[in-house]
C-alpha cells in the first residue's frame, strides 16, 4: 500500500514540475521520420537535401519541410553565403500554458546563424495566424522571444510575403552554383 501511494506522489510531482513533454513516455522527442507521419494534409511535405551539408547544424540528412514555405526558406539558408550556419527544428524551446498545467516544448521552424555574427529564431507561419494568433502560438512565440532576448538572438516571424520575397534570390543563386 505504501508503495502505491509513494508512485502516487512521484507522478503528481512529475505532472507539477514538468513531466514528459509533448506526450511522449519518456519525455524526448520523437524521431523526424516518426513526426513527419503525423503530420498528412495538403502542405507539401518531404525531406530537404542540402547543397551545402556542413552548413546545417544536425542531422543534414534527416531534414523535414512541412510546407512548401518552409522548403523555400530551407533553400534560401542553404545557398545564402550570409548563413554560416542553420537548423531546422533542432532547438526545444519549453513553455507553458495556463490552464493546461504542464511544460511543453516548441520547436522553432529555422535557426540561423548570419556571418555577420547575428542570429536569427524564425517560425513560418501563414499571414493570417500571424496576425491573429491563437492562444498557444502566442505562448509559444513569448517563450521564444524570452529565449531569443536571453541569448541576445532576434525572434522573426516570417510569413508568405516573407518568403515570396526569397523566391527570385534562390533562382539568381542557382544560376552561378
Amino acid at each position: 500500500m505504501e508503495a502505491i501511494i509513494l508512485i502516487l506522489i512521484l507522478v503528481v510531482v512529475l505532472l507539477l514540475i514538468g513531466g514528459p513533454s509533448s506526450g511522449t513516455r519518456t519525455g524526448q522527442r520523437p524521431p523526424k521520420e516518426t513526426q513527419a507521419k503525423y503530420k498528412k494534409g495538403e502542405y507539401k511535405q518531404g525531406y530537404f537535401t542540402p547543397r551545402y551539408p556542413e552548413k546545417y547544424r544536425g542531422d543534414a540528412k534527416n531534414i523535414i519541410y512541412r510546407s512548401g514555405w518552409e522548403e523555400t526558406a530551407f533553400h534560401w539558408c542553404d545557398m545564402n553565403r550570409h548563413v554560416v550556419a542553420w537548423a531546422s527544428e533542432e532547438l526545444p524551446i519549453p513553455y507553458c500554458m495556463k490552464g493546461v498545467g504542464y511544460r511543453r516544448e516548441y520547436y522553432p521552424d529555422l535557426l540561423i546563424y548570419f556571418s555577420s555574427g547575428e542570429t536569427v529564431m524564425v517560425e513560418i507561419k501563414p499571414g493570417d495566424q500571424k496576425a491573429r494568433p491563437n492562444y498557444e502560438n502566442r505562448c509559444k512565440w513569448a517563450a521564444a522571444s524570452a529565449y531569443c532576448r536571453k541569448e541576445g538572438w532576434a525572434f522573426r516571424i516570417w510569413d508568405e510575403e516573407t518568403i515570396e520575397k526569397l523566391r527570385p534570390k534562390i533562382a539568381a543563386w542557382r544560376r552561378y552554383h
